[in-house]
């Protein structure tokens, strides 16, 4: 077999990637699109039938039935989302925008501690906070030892760190960013927005509340990814 292209195998690890988020339940009701227009409210030139008629699955993505639109739905299939969600549009754009503009990694040796190591110790941090959900880190990292001998319990508190920062993590970050909806962004627009040091300056061309309804909103998203952390990277 026929070694796959850099595209090729990012694609296939982007696919993977989907189906781990998905074991997680949603936090909220997926956001689906509005419901299509009857004939009737339809220019006469586009009365041609009604094409929304048939299983919900076959239905078209905009007005015909365009073989155009083919690659559109077998991306949509490949990632397993639904084009009638308004949350696996987003959802699509970033898995594809990952693969055809991946981060660059950093010259040099590979890290000891990857995204991946990152959130299996996350993993095994969610599973004990399940059963010890008061538990302190002090305690949680003396747990650790058991799974981690080779770090003692100071060093995983350190790691720990960079376990539950989205800056550190990219896995985390890309994890929670899947995970976003559209509630957490209504929940967090409708808090009191008064600017605080958690408002990011990196948001282009965004005015200070949108910097932090959106860094609010993320927030929500990391929270809910460490917290099913166990789901997503347990054995």
């Amino acid at each position: 077999m026929a070694k796959k292209d850099a595209v090729s195998k990012r694609l296939a690890e982007e696919i993977a990637f989907a189906e781990l988020v998905k074991r997680t339940p949603p936090l909220f009701p997926p956001e689906e699109l509005p419901a299509p227009p009857a004939p009737e409210e339809l220019p006469a030139l586009l009365q041609l039938g009604d094409p929304w008629t048939g299983p919900a699955s076959e239905r078209p993505l905009g007005f015909g039935t365009d073989a155009s639109e083919r690659p559109i739905r077998d991306a949509f299939k490949a990632f397993g989302l639904d084009h009638r969600n308004l949350s696996d549009w987003r959802a699509l754009v970033f898995h594809l925008a990952h693969v055809l503009f991946p981060t660059p990694r950093p010259p040099g040796a590979p890290r000891e501690w990857t995204d991946e190591r990152l959130c299996r110790l996350l993993a095994d941090v969610a599973a004990y906070k399940r059963e010890n959900p008061k538990a302190s880190d002090t305690a949680i990292c003396n747990w650790l030892k058991r799974n981690w001998p080779k770090h003692s319990p100071g060093r995983l508190r350190r790691v720990l760190q960079d376990v539950r920062n989205p800056a550190r993590n990219d896995l985390l970050a890309r994890t929670a960013y899947d995970l976003l909806t559209q509630q957490m962004l209504r929940e967090a627009a409708a808090a009191p927005c008064g600017v605080t040091e958690d408002a990011p300056s990196s948001w282009t061309g965004a005015d200070e509340k949108t910097n932090v309804v959106l860094s609010r909103a993320m927030q929500a998203a990391v929270r809910k990814a460490i917290e099913e952390a166990d789901k997503l990277w347990g054995h």
